[in-house]
């Protein structure tokens, strides 16, 4: 488990607790702050005030979202995954947060999830308080408390006024100046507020001790000097049957602290059993009756808890449904610094104790807290490696493992195979192949007698591979599937894992049908271990063999399918969501939504270039954003594209990314028009000379595509056709169909040149026939005008347009766009969806009709004509039409 659940809870009212109606009344001008600051030292009653606050403003109806933050939550991501925890308690929706939180928030920018959260509450309607305890704690750690500080100042300023921060410490906490500067905005209650008067001290003592004169209540009013824990101490003493002069007694002491006097006084009212229970309790933050067994075993453990629940020093938590205990955080302080002072050692085998028990309860994040604690990073690496090591990586568990393994050295990595190999899988995800290769070379196989072993190191090896983008042939895949064949049925994470990565691989080999099959397989054994994490990545890969195949309606839902787990599960601009965001895009601009694709596109393709990547998936990518750069901002725009590919290709190291940056160069100075300059010959020198070079079949193909069209727009149809013929029928026979298509297109386009008319409308027709079921409108688009004599043989005439075939939608469709291309000055302001629907609307179509032919909904058709008239400044569809003419 992730998140501590007790810390997302006040504690429950006590015996102990002093009602705080003076500061009660601070309520009203809480609501109306938009922050609020409570600092005073230990004992000042801050945490039972903002628990009496949270219950006030829980009667009102107001949603309370609390968080208690310890030394950990310096860490920026696990702070924003605790808030958004206590928001989602809180009753806020956070929608796909909520799991991402849950996993640490694994590679998720901190601007991303501040501004994700953000978007969140503003959609919320209620009053919201956000009270967050013991931000003092955080201090320890001041380079990355300051980023801390920095993200909640900017969730605070941005946010509207219906929701409001608490921040309570023993220390003023130090938010950026930024947050909520003006006096208006802010509440501050200190030390002097939060101390107890006089008349109340006298008010809280005399009810229940009659026999006290007027004098005593007095001294005893000085003596507590307003401190909250010294009040409710001399109340109970006072319950308890001493007399005034004893409490004095206990209270005077001069020149010594009050508060660690009245700490000490509180030690030594504790029977030695009870003492020495504190003393070995004090280590954790909350403590089970189980796990106050394991750190006492010699003691009663029941008897002593109902003591010290008498005596009002604990306070209770439920988790999971189960009974959580925690004492005071002066109390344990006091008890820790005691027990740090002897020498016995007893803390290091305490923390090991806890971190052992933690780890057996599946409280993971507690266990790595205890584990640190010892200073044994072999027993850290320990927990990690029975925890699954490499395993945790890829059932998505990434915040786990990250925190675990930024503190091992990798000199302890390597006597722990699995927790070792994670590293490794670490390394090449985060693009830093050389670091995992020469680890992979110092990984020892034999370190741990486990059969499974050679298979965990032979996946580890295949991913570092695809990282580092091996070459892939099918004797290698075939080899690693007889690998995965011998593994037992039970071992999912292994034939998931193995599934995932030879789907990438057979894809690369050219094996498309095989590659979807091994997914599915994958996707099997990834549900049965509710990894949702690795089921996206298997999606994105089978998306890639399906939009190979020409399979494009196929692609697109299950690219949705994979996008929509992302966000439902690690959340907006994660890596995952960003990969699986950029093949949708890609999807969606094959079948002509250049918007859409566009809108998703643009962000996740900057992330993918920080993060995680690989090269069809960045091809793939950069391919379309070259193309939409060209649409709106000619050559110029797509070259800059390209020389992100370069960029991306040098820092990421992969060489074949930047053989691609050259034929996505010569294919966008083809269609520009430079087809002979200097560079435009190197180009093509580079790409002829790599045509006989072994290499994945799609890139061999997509080479000769871009070649054909070189020599078209050279005027050399017959150069085109001699390039053409074998990528036609290498495409066919090995079911690369959307390439085929594109072929046949370019073809056609060739044999019209030279004036075969029969067989240019034979190809283009046979183009036609197989993108059109699919909804491949994109690649004819990109073709150009110059297919515009092909396909008005087929143009249909306004009539049999309310009625159309599906061959003769989707031509119009085409035609349009082209037609669009053309637009005059007056269209020029409307977006190309836009000019579409308005020149379908010229030809008199109704809504259903214009919705037919560009297939969409016919709610999008009224959107896009709504827009449509405002942009022109028209009132009707007829006005619209004039406008357009004139």
């Amino acid at each position: 488990m992730w998140l501590i659940r007790t810390k997302l809870e006040p504690p429950a009212p006590t015996d102990r607790l002093i009602p705080r109606h003076r500061l009660r009344k601070r309520l009203p001008a809480l609501l109306k702050s938009r922050l609020t600051l409570v600092h005073a030292p230990a004992g000042f009653g801050k945490t039972s005030l903002l628990a009496e606050w949270a219950r006030c403003l829980r009667n009102q109806n107001v949603r309370v979202a609390w968080l208690s933050v310890d030394e950990d939550d310096a860490e920026p991501l696990q702070f924003l995954a605790y808030l958004t925890a206590a928001l989602e308690a809180s009753g806020i929706e956070v929608g796909h947060l909520g799991p991402a939180a849950a996993r640490g928030f694994p590679d998720v920018p901190v601007t991303s999830i501040v501004a994700a959260l953000t978007g969140a509450i503003e959609r919320s309607t209620a009053r919201t308080v956000v009270i967050i305890d013991d931000y003092h704690r955080l201090a320890g750690h001041r380079s990355r408390v300051d980023l801390v500080g920095v993200a909640l100042a900017k969730l605070i300023d941005t946010l509207a006024t219906r929701i409001s921060f608490v921040v309570a410490g023993r220390l003023r906490p130090a938010l950026p100046n930024a947050a909520a500067r003006s006096a208006e905005s802010r509440l501050e209650i200190s030390a002097d507020e939060l101390r107890f008067t006089e008349e109340e001290t006298r008010r809280l003592l005399n009810p229940g001790v009659a026999a006290l004169s007027d004098e005593e209540l007095n001294r005893l009013a000085i003596g507590a000097d307003g401190w909250a824990i010294a009040v409710a101490t001399v109340r109970q003493w006072l319950g308890a049957g001493w007399d005034a002069e004893r409490v004095l007694a206990a209270l005077a002491n001069p020149g010594a602290d009050l508060r660690g006097y009245l700490t000490d006084q509180i030690l030594r009212s504790l029977e030695p059993e009870q003492r020495e229970f504190l003393r070995r309790t004090c280590v954790v933050d909350r403590f089970s009756r189980d796990l106050a067994a394991a750190l006492c075993p010699d003691e009663n453990v029941d008897a002593i808890v109902a003591a010290l629940e008498r005596k009002d020093l604990l306070v209770s938590h439920w988790d999971g449904g189960e009974r959580w205990l925690r004492y005071h955080r002066l109390l344990s302080d006091t008890a820790l610094a005691e027990l740090r002072g002897d020498a016995t050692g007893d803390e290091i085998s305490l923390h090991r104790a806890a971190a052992e028990w933690f780890f057996g309860a599946g409280l993971h994040a507690e266990a790595v807290r205890h584990a640190i604690a010892t200073g044994d990073e072999a027993l850290l690496a320990g927990l990690f490696e029975r925890a699954g090591g490499w395993w945790l990586v890829v059932t998505g568990n990434i915040g786990l493992a990250r925190n675990a393994l930024t503190r091992i050295p990798v000199s302890v990595l390597r006597k722990f195979p699995r927790s070792h190999l994670a590293s490794i899988l670490m390394l090449g995800k985060q693009g830093r192949v050389t670091e995992a290769r020469r680890e992979m070379s110092c990984h020892d196989l034999h370190a741990l007698p486990d059969p499974l072993m050679e298979y965990d190191a032979a996946i580890i090896e295949a991913c570092v591979a695809r990282y580092e983008d091996a070459p892939v042939s099918l004797g290698e895949c075939v080899a690693l599937s007889e690998r995965a064949a011998l593994l037992p049925q039970d071992q999912h994470v292994l034939h998931a894992t193995y599934g995932n990565i030879l789907c990438a691989m057979y894809f690369e080999a050219g094996d498309l049908s095989t590659a979807l099959a091994v997914g599915d397989d994958a996707v099997r054994h990834y549900r049965s271990q509710s990894s949702i994490f690795g089921e996206v990545f298997v999606y994105v890969h089978q998306s890639c063999a399906l939009l190979e195949s020409g399979r494009l309606r196929d692609a697109e839902a299950l690219l949705r399918q994979a996008w929509h787990l992302a966000r439902d599960t690690t959340g907006p601009n994660t890596e995952t969501e960003a990969v699986a965001a950029c093949m949708l895009a890609v999807a969606l601009y094959e079948k002509g939504d250049v918007e859409e694709s566009e809108t998703l596109l643009s962000p996740a393709l900057a992330a993918m270039e920080q993060g995680e990547s690989w090269y069809e998936l960045l091809a793939r990518s950069y391919d379309v954003a070259a193309a939409m750069a060209r649409r709106q901002g000619g050559l110029d725009a797509a070259l800059a594209v390209v020389s992100r590919v370069r960029a991306t290709a040098a820092a990421r190291d992969i060489g074949r990314l930047e053989e691609f940056a050259d034929i996505l160069e010569l294919r966008e100075r083809t269609i520009g028009g430079e087809i002979d300059t200097p560079i435009v010959t190197q180009l093509e020198a580079a790409t002829r000379s790599r045509l006989a070079l072994g290499q994945s079949p799609r890139v061999r193909f997509r080479r000769q595509l871009a070649l054909a069209q070189l020599e078209m727009q050279r005027g050399q149809a017959r150069a085109a056709l001699v390039l053409l013929a074998p990528l036609i029928d290498a495409t066919r026979s090995s079911g690369h169909w959307r390439v085929h298509t594109e072929a046949l297109a370019v073809r056609a386009l060739a044999l019209h040149t030279l004036d075969e008319h029969w067989n240019a409308r034979r190809d283009f027709d046979a183009a036609v026939s197989l993108a059109m079921f699919e909804g491949q409108r994109q690649l004819f688009r990109d073709l150009g005008s110059a297919l515009l004599p092909l396909a008005q043989a087929q143009t249909i005439s306004d009539a049999e347009a309310r009625l159309p075939r599906v061959r003769d939608v989707f031509i119009s469709s085409i035609v349009a766009d082209w037609q669009q291309r053309a637009a005059d000055a007056d269209g020029a302001m409307l977006s190309e969806r836009e000019q579409a629907v308005l020149r379908l609307l010229a030809q008199g179509l109704t809504n259903k009709a214009i919705a037919r032919a560009l297939q969409v909904s016919d709610n999008t058709v009224k959107f896009h004509l709504k827009n449509v008239f405002a942009k022109l400044g028209v009132t009707s569809r007829a006005e619209a039409v004039r406008a357009l003419h004139s």
